[in-house]
């Protein structure tokens, strides 16, 4: 079945070069050390990896640490602290604190001068008034992605009012993490003598009988594939409803998003990872 796509152009910039101006007196890196962010992983980002890569930061006596944060408030949150002198980040992110006052970040460079996203709906959505009443996906509020459906959807005569956003996260990286956390839960279901060294360090014990005697217990209640149990769920929704009548209207598979599981599964990286068992 194949989604449908809306791709209106966006008339907002898209990525911008960021930098904060440093007041006097304030701590500052060395003149020739310079922290950059950047907040996706895509081709319009990519310029310092490349510069980097390239040597290019060298060539012009810079030590130039290229660092990923998360889209929205995080990278905000860089830029205003200090802690990065310069970012590739969305225009729209900066807006916002400049108007309310915050003078320090201003733009130093264009980037992009067009968002190019695309919204993409399940395929019994043929119009994008369907839209209406909807729950659409992106990446952080704040983002490039969360401003782009904004506009998109203003274009189309919907406003933010009507419609709801989910903050899904960065794919990639949340992908990745799941890998990690699937390949960390191979390790502890197979691999005791290693748990054991690790959760000794942790947990500062050295105690090999009661380290066992809890193992033995709670690895029979671990999810070897990170499976979510709907039940479980449930459950919590049950615990809390007797003081938040709101819950008795909420599903457990409303609160779930398997979608990282199912890339997994279906990739198979499950299967690659267990040699096809568990």
């Amino acid at each position: 079945m194949k989604a449908n796509s809306f791709f209106p152009r966006s008339l907002a910039p898209g990525f911008v070069l960021a930098s904060i101006l440093l007041l006097p007196g304030a701590a500052a890196f060395p003149a020739d050390k310079i922290n950059l962010i950047y907040t996706a992983r895509v081709m319009s980002q990519a310029y310092p990896w490349m510069a980097q890569d390239l040597g290019l930061f060298k060539k012009y006596d810079l030590d130039v640490p290229v660092i990923f944060v998360t889209p929205g408030a995080p990278a905000v949150a860089a830029i205003l602290s200090g802690d990065s002198e310069v970012a590739v980040i969305g225009a729209a992110s900066i807006t916002r604190p400049f108007v309310q006052g915050n003078k320090d970040p201003v733009f130093i460079g264009g980037i992009k001068s067009l968002l190019t996203h695309s919204i993409i709906a399940k395929p019994d959505i043929k119009r994008p008034e369907q839209l209406k009443g909807k729950r659409i996906g992106v990446s952080r509020i704040g983002s490039n992605p969360h401003y782009f459906a904004v506009q998109a959807l203003r274009h189309f005569g919907i406003e933010s009012r009507e419609v709801s956003y989910i903050q899904a996260g960065g794919a990639l990286e949340t992908l990745r993490f799941m890998r990690a956390m699937a390949e960390t839960a191979k390790i502890m279901h197979t691999d005791k003598d290693l748990t054991f060294k690790i959760l000794g360090k942790y947990l500062r014990i050295d105690d090999r009988t009661l380290l066992d005697a809890s193992y033995n217990v709670e690895i029979k209640a671990l999810e070897p594939r990170l499976a979510l149990k709907h039940e479980g769920i449930q459950s919590t929704l049950d615990e809390i409803a007797p003081t938040e009548p709101r819950a008795k209207t909420v599903k457990p598979q409303e609160m779930i998003d398997t979608r990282y599981l199912d890339e997994m599964e279906k990739g198979g990286f499950f299967d690659q990872l267990w040699g096809g068992k568990k």
